[in-house]
């Protein structure tokens, strides 16, 4: 494992309806974190529109890390993971997304995949909340 290039895999959360909203990958997830309730919202229409409404509110999304992809190795400007962090990212989206979650990410909606029991208990096993922004764990997000 290499420092300091570890992808984390996170969801952001409706503290109102309690439903992930958006999943997305980070190597800085504090940072990550402040520039979704701080910063001018990017993303989708229906993302930033969220994003407004819960500061209107004077709320913000909660932030949950689902799962880490650790560097193997570094050389130069190229990482290699074990697994592609992307490919954590897409099957949370679809995870989630199954599990009734309305995401506001840009995404096509995949062909249903059949259920992939040891994905999740890994992943849920290794789901955590950042220190002091979350009490949920992962694997009460996703009806089995």
């Amino acid at each position: 494992m290499v420092e300091g290039y570890t992808q984390y895999v996170y969801g952001l959360l409706c503290p109102l309806s309690r439903k992930i909203r958006y999943v997305g990958l980070t190597r800085k997830p504090v940072e990550r974190y402040d520039q979704h309730v701080k910063g001018q919202p990017t993303g989708t229409p229906q993302k930033q529109r969220w994003l407004l409404e819960l500061r209107d509110k004077g709320l913000v999304p909660e932030f949950l890390i689902f799962e880490e992809a650790p560097a193997e190795q570094v050389d130069g400007p190229f990482v290699s993971y074990e697994v592609d962090p992307r490919e954590l990212e897409r099957r949370w989206i679809t995870r989630l997304t199954e599990a009734g979650h309305p995401l506001t990410n840009a995404h096509k909606r995949q062909e249903r995949r059949p259920r992939e029991d040891r994905f999740v208990a890994e992943a849920t096993k290794r789901g955590r909340a950042l220190a002091g922004v979350l009490d949920v764990d992962p694997a009460e997000l996703i009806d089995e």
